[in-house]
Formats: C-alpha cells, structure tokens, sequence
C-alpha cells in the first residue's frame, strides 16, 4: 500500500499538510474532521476506498508519532545522512516536511498573525472554529497552501458553518489557487462540480487535468496533436495558469496570491484577449484599473477574498 501512496503523492502529500495545519493533537473531533478531508483529497485524486482507508490508517495511527519539532530532530538523528528511506520511514519524512510547511507560516510579515499560531515545538489543541479563523487571517496575506486549507475547511464545513455562501467563498479561493499554478486545486474544484452535477464544468476541470503534464513542462499553448480533444475552456484557462506561472510567479516572483489580479482573471466579463494583456504586462499593473477603486472612484472596491 505505501507504493500506491507513493503514485498519488501530491494527493496524501495535501492529505498530510491540510490535516497537520488543524493540529498536531489528536482527539475524536479532530480524527473524524480528517477523515472527512482525506476522503475529499482522495475522492478527488480517484484513489480506491481501500488506499483512502489505509490514508486514514498511516496519517492518524502511525503518522502521529511525529508532531512536534524534538521529534523531526529525533527522527532525523536517528536516521543515516545518506537520505535512504524505506517504507513508513519515506512517510514519517513527509510528515516532517508537513511540518516544516505549517511552521514557515509563522514567518508571514503580518502584524494581524502570531507566530505561536504555527508554532510546533509544542502541543497544539484542537478547536477547528480557532483554527479556521487563523487560517483565514493567514490566506489573507495571499500563502497559497493557507488559502487551499480555508477553501477545503470551507467546503466541507470545518470550523464554519456548512452552507452553499462557504461552499461559494471556498471554491473561488480554489480558482484563486489555481489560477496561481496549484495543480491540487484543479483536482478539488473537479470533484466540488462532480458533487453538484454540474456536468459542463466537470468537463471543462477533466479536460484540463488531461493538460496539467504539459502545466507542469511550463507550455503556454497547447500541443497541437491535443488541441481537438480539449474544450475551450478548458484551453483558456490552461492559457492563463501557465502565462501566470511564467510571467508572474516565475519573472515577478510572485508566490504570493495577489487577490486583486486574481479576481481580474476570474471575471466573467472580461474577454480573453484583455486578460492575457494583464497577464503578459503584469508590472504594468493596469489590471488595477478594473478592481481598485483608487484608479476610478466610481468603481466598487475589488478583493473578492471570501469570509
């Protein structure tokens, strides 16, 4: 089972990340919240029920004996520096590295977040309302894996009410995500169209899942020998992730979301042509003239961030 784990790493690599970001504590609130975040990480991604149960199994039985700073220090010491791991040691690693990920939170320069928020070098309970309101106020600052957290927390009702506004708010910080490269997001929106029948979109996100090797290769168009198999949406939207990825993330280093561009790109009453424009001028920042209401005061103000 652990090398069908392994064929679906970035799967239970969110798995690890989405559930350790909650807390390092277990408790019976905390395992059945996690199951259900496994379930739709999994249920995304198409795993079989059984390899999402032994998810289940290795992230809240066996992965919990790593959960603090001390014990990544101690399973580093106990491990050789040549970096060879066998089966659950290649799995504890990964949750070290979850760790690791939760931690780098607390260095966002934001004076609304608190560095013990994200600090495991001790115990943190589990009270999912708390965490979700952290974790709010940390996608604020545009951390991409703080705002999938909040989409998914959103989604299935952790820490907030479940209701079709947070589904809303969740799914478009979904697009925001993936509109900034996070090929996860394109997995999670899929099943969230699956799970309300919208049968067109569930198209548009499987056609472009078909396209994600050549996101991932850094190609701006589309193959040709795939171009009459893949929807036009689909290819727009392709268009966008992979022009953002190179020209903005890439050249302007920018890792964080910027919101404000990111609803630009998200607006169904822009044309395509304008978009790209704004995509492939970014520095120029013009696109602040369609959602900041400082360039035109008649405009509404624009960050369309969610709750």
């Amino acid at each position: 089972m652990i090398k069908e784990i392994h064929k679906f790493y970035p799967a239970f690599y969110n798995m690890l990340v989405i559930t350790t970001l909650l807390s390092n504590q277990s408790s019976e609130n905390y395992d059945n919240d996690c199951k259900n975040i496994i379930d739709f990480i999994g249920q995304s991604y198409g795993m079989s029920e059984s390899l999402i149960n032994y998810c289940k199994k290795v992230i809240l039985d066996e992965l919990v004996a790593i959960s603090t700073d001390e014990d990544i220090s101690a399973f580093i010491n106990t491990h050789d520096s040549d970096g060879k791991l066998e089966d659950i040691d290649s799995l504890l690693s990964m949750k070290c590295d979850a760790i690791g990920v939760v931690e780098s939170l607390k260095d966002i320069r934001n004076l609304n977040i608190s560095p013990s928020w994200f600090d495991y070098s001790h115990y943190k309970p589990y009270y999912p309302d708390v965490r979700f309101r952290q974790l709010s106020i940390a996608a604020t600052t545009g951390h991409p894996i703080a705002n999938k957290a909040v989409a998914i927390l959103s989604i299935l009702g952790i820490g907030c009410e479940k209701s079709s506004e947070h589904t809303t708010s969740g799914v478009y910080r979904l697009k925001q995500c993936m509109i900034w490269g996070d090929i996860p997001s394109i997995y999670f929106l899929k099943r969230v169209y699956e799970d309300a029948n919208k049968v067109d979109d569930v198209k548009v996100f499987n056609d472009l899942i078909k396209l994600i090797p050549y996101i991932n290769e850094g190609r701006t168009i589309v193959p040709s020998f795939d171009n009459n198999e893949i929807c036009d949406e689909a290819k727009r939207l392709y268009s966008y992730i992979t022009s953002i990825r190179q020209d903005v993330v890439v050249n302007e280093q920018r890792h964080l979301i910027d919101y404000s561009f990111a609803e630009v790109i998200l607006l169904n009453n822009l044309d395509h042509y304008s978009k790209l424009k704004y995509i492939n001028n970014y520095r120029e920042q013009k696109w602040k003239e369609v959602t900041n209401s400082s360039f035109d005061s008649s405009k509404k103000i624009g960050f369309k961030v969610g709750d």
